[in-house]
């Protein structure tokens, strides 16, 4: 549904501009500044006495006084971060010349800055003790307003408070006049009431400082970009210009938008991520809000709204988890994201509509949770220039829990992991984009959304404490706490992953991690930043990126430790071409505050689905960050993707113990396999939440039936549940939890195969019946149930011809009635010719356990699967036989090298 109309909060962001304004705001006529300090990369070293490079006309380098300034993330590439008290001996920049004039009361002058404090202080001053002038500040006394002083008198004062730790863009002007005007976002934000509105002094002869009154009072403490003085009074429309006055700008624009409610209760205030932008609604608990952002070089406005099943209603902004409750914050890379929320009740939409979204291909993520309570799955879809209402989630979790200090449980709803959803949108430049999430179990949910419309090629990593510095050109993976046993997982926009992300996760088998911040370093190869930023682990550290497209890639990983040295590790993979394989035997950490970090390099392929893995072994393990570059030509049109599913209760989902397993199959296969929401490489481990760490049928069923169709590209969905019966749990009629779970995961999987793939459904395999066999009437029932069951299944999958294969229970005592489901089994087969039976008498099963099928009895049954799916239907011609013959022969023989039988 396209939303006509918005409800505007009033403020100073809430203007709309349409194209006409657009275009006069980039035609506006050009202002170069006399100083322009970027701090962008290359531009500023940030150490004590190093000089920050002048982009403007005036060439005044600027010195670094009283200590190092952080370079951080900013609006527009790198800022710098003033970390001193207010009243202290100050950290600034000295720009070495009085920039503004010290004859001349009326010489025009603008001076512009993005700023991000909570504390205030001096943004820019020209001051000597004796004729004390200076000039603007964002001052703690003043309501946290920006205002200018001259000798100790407020001349003009800002409507909007700017130290909430939001980034602000704050612009003072004065014209020839001698009349003052202070613009905040571009925006005339001058209070009327304050002031005299004028300037009539000059500037004291003295050197212009930046992030300070005189060195030691009134010090900026917080962060600042993107600082221009230009030596006359820039128009409103040129104000609105420099909101965008980045050369990056209009090449990598970025937004961010935290969702969340700005207000004071249980919860406390709203939490906003960092970098990040808030949108929230600051009045009452519910409301539909629309704001105005910039997004490179153009304004976007964003409406959010809601509406329910039973009529309108706005929706819900909640605060979850300010910084003093501890116990519900979320440790994570995506920090405050989590944290605060906007959702529409049961049944309910959730739409963010972008208006004015420039013409073109934008890469977007939603994030999906709440730190204390489980709220199910949403679905998230998409109407844009090309497609309406275009599901691309389908029952993506909303993940849940916060701060914790034991391992969690198994699965997405890990504390620590955030629910995400990556996909493309399409702008003509004029109609609307509208991302709406709806319900998957009972409430809408959406924590944040980013959209960018560059990506950056390859992907490069930096591991780390929040806050730490960032290698250049790298993107930061920091996490709050120093020690942590938590596994985490991110998404970063890279054009090597599906939908322009690949999600990076990273844990250790047995042992905790500990994130570090080594401090200063140099590296002669110019990676300081990424040498002295780590996590450390003792045994496995397992790195997967999953994601990726389809292709070969080139992973380079690095290894220092500052401070210690920490012996040698192993670099192992499991990617697209199998099992794991040793790629960097013995690499050697190194040490020292100024060599470069050890680094391994490697290939592999993925196969655009399933996660590649990098296992680190050794002692203590140190890994810096990584660079993952593509090799190969990107992926051309997309491929077919065979898809087998797999479901049925415990011997279909899998009671095998892995330790029985030949090594080869122990860790991660190259075949892709869905389970629990996400992709994985084939492996032991995908059973239901009551048995984990097992296996079933799906670990030879998938390798056999790919070698088999060597060439093709293959692909399982498993879904199978111990204890469930046919009668009910998987009935399609009645309606059982189980069929709609197992519908659910298969339409999850085929939304979420990336671009590289066109799927199609190409068989099933089926092992379930022991639970109906203990009631007469269920057992009587079976052969009508399944017969119905599979023709629901074709159905609702659209797949008319779907080969369908059996695998028939165990004549067990205890399964009273198990000779009528196993008949009912055997008829069922015998009445469609695309249905194939598997007998299961002679597997072995787990002693003291006959019920279910041990390691061997599993391994061989999907074998027989195997063989089964690939010789249906029945032969009906020459050319058949040849068929079902050629995939005979394929899988003849395989038996006694993978099931260990030598």
């Amino acid at each position: 549904m396209r939303v006509a109309v918005y409800f505007c909060r009033v403020g100073f962001m809430s203007m709309v501009l349409g194209a006409a304004g657009l275009f006069g705001i980039l035609a506006a006529p050009a202002a170069q500044p006399i100083l322009h300090y970027s701090f962008d990369a290359g531009t500023t070293t940030g150490a004590s006495g190093t000089t920050v490079a002048d982009l403007g006309i005036g060439g005044n380098n600027g010195t670094i006084t009283g200590g190092a300034l952080a370079v951080v993330p900013g609006v527009f590439d790198e800022a710098v971060e003033f970390q001193m008290n207010v009243n202290a001996s100050g950290r600034y920049i000295n720009v070495g010349v009085p920039l503004l004039s010290t004859t001349d009361s009326s010489q025009p002058y603008t001076i512009a800055a993005w700023i991000q404090t909570t504390a205030g202080g001096g943004i820019l001053t020209q001051y000597d003790s004796t004729s004390q002038r200076f000039g603007v500040e964002n001052r703690a006394s003043g309501d946290g307003k920006p205002q200018w002083w001259t000798n100790s008198i407020t001349r003009a004062m800002a409507n909007s408070a700017t130290m909430d730790g939001q980034w602000y863009h704050v612009a003072f002007v004065k014209d020839v006049s001698q009349a003052i005007t202070i613009y905040v976002n571009g925006i005339n934000d001058t209070d009327p009431a304050v002031g005299t509105k004028s300037h009539p002094q000059v500037f004291a002869n003295a050197n212009t400082l930046i992030g300070t009154y005189n060195g030691s009072i009134l010090n900026f403490v917080g962060k600042m970009d993107e600082v221009q003085v230009f030596d006359q009074a820039l128009s409103a429309t040129q104000i609105k210009g420099l909101l965008w006055n980045n050369s990056a700008a209009s090449q990598h624009p970025a937004l961010r938008l935290d969702f969340g409610g700005d207000y004071t209760g249980v919860d406390g205030p709203q939490v906003v991520q960092d970098g990040w932008r808030e949108m929230s609604n600051s009045a009452t608990v519910r409301g539909n809000v629309t704001e105005v952002f910039n997004y490179g070089a153009h304004m976007v406005t964003v409406a959010v709204e809601g509406q329910q099943v039973s009529g309108d209603q706005a929706p819900s902004w909640q605060n979850r988890a300010p910084a003093s409750q501890g116990a519900y914050r979320i440790d994570h890379p995506v920090g405050d994201v989590a944290n605060d929320f906007v959702f529409t009740g049961a049944g309910g939409t959730t739409s963010v509509t972008l208006s004015d979204l420039p013409a073109g291909t934008h890469y977007v993520r939603t994030y999906h949770h709440d730190s204390r309570t489980d709220y199910g799955t949403v679905n998230v879809h998409v109407s844009d220039a090309n497609d309406t209402d275009r599901l691309v989630a389908y029952r993506q979790e909303i993940t849940t829990g916060g701060r914790k200090t034991t391992s969690p449980a198994s699965g997405n709803s890990a504390p620590g992991i955030i629910g995400t959803v990556p996909f493309v949108v399409v702008s003509d430049g004029s109609g609307n984009v509208v991302v709406k999430v709806t319900t998957g179990d009972s409430y809408t949910h959406l924590s944040g959304l980013e959209i960018t419309d560059s990506l950056p090629a390859g992907l490069k990593v930096d591991f780390g404490l929040t806050g730490s510095n960032t290698q250049v050109g790298f993107q930061p993976f920091g996490h709050s706490s120093d020690s942590h046993s938590l596994p985490q997982s991110h998404w970063f926009f890279s054009d090597a992953g599906n939908y322009g992300s690949v999600e990076v996760g990273y844990r250790t088998s047995t042992a905790g991690i500990s994130p570090r911040d080594r401090g200063a370093m140099s590296s002669p190869g110019g990676l300081s930043d990424l040498a002295r930023d780590f996590r450390a682990a003792s045994n496995d550290l397992l790195l997967d990126l999953g994601q990726l497209r389809k292709g070969t890639y080139s992973i380079t990983t690095y290894h220092h430790d500052r401070d210690n040295q920490w012996g040698s590790i192993g670099v192992g993979v499991s990617d697209a071409d199998g099992t794991r394989l040793n790629v960097v035997p013995g690499l050697t950490h190194t040490t020292g505050p100024n060599a470069d970090p050890a680094s391994g390099t490697f290939q592999v392929r993925s196969n655009g689905l399933a996660p590649v893995r990098v296992a680190l072994t050794g002692g203590t393990l140190i890994l810096n960050g990584f660079e993952v570059e593509r090799i190969d030509a990107p992926p051309g049109p997309p491929e077919p993707l065979k898809i087998f599913l797999v479901a049925g209760q415990s011997n279909g989902d899998g009671r095998g113990n892995p330790a029985d397993l030949l090594a080869d199959l122990q860790s991660p296969q190259g075949v892709p396999i869905f389970h629990n929401g996400r992709w994985h490489g084939l492996q032991p481990g995908l059973t239901d939440a009551n048995h984990p760490g097992l296996f079933g049928p799906e670990i030879t069923f998938g390798r056999d039936v790919a070698e088999a169709l060597a060439g093709e590209n293959v692909a399982l969905v498993k879904y199978a549940w111990g204890g469930t019966n046919l009668a009910i749990d998987w009935n399609p009629d009645t309606p059982g939890a189980h069929y709609s779970a197992f519908l659910n995961a298969v339409q999850q999987a085929l939304g979420n195969v990336g671009p590289d793939y066109l799927p199609e459904i190409a068989g099933m395999i089926w092992m379930q019946g022991e639970s109906d066999t203990g009631i007469l009437e269920r057992a009587e029932n079976y052969e009508a149930n399944l017969t119905n069951f599979i023709q629901s299944v074709r159905t609702d999958l659209d797949a008319p011809d779907m080969p369908f294969v059996i695998g028939q229970i165990l004549d067990y005592p205890t399964y009273t009635y198990s000779d009528l489901v196993r008949a009912a089994q055997e008829n069922v087969a015998a009445a469609d010719r695309m249905v194939a039976l598997v007998r299961t008498d002679d597997l072995p099963v787990i002693p003291n356990n006959a019920n279910h099928y041990n390691a061997a009895g599993q391994m061989e049954l999907g074998s027989r699967f195997a063989t089964a799916v690939l010789t249906v239907p029945e032969p009906t011609s020459a050319g058949m036989l040849l068929s079902i013959g050629l995939a005979a022969a394929l899988l003849a023989g395989r038996g006694s090298r993978r099931h260990g039988r030598e």
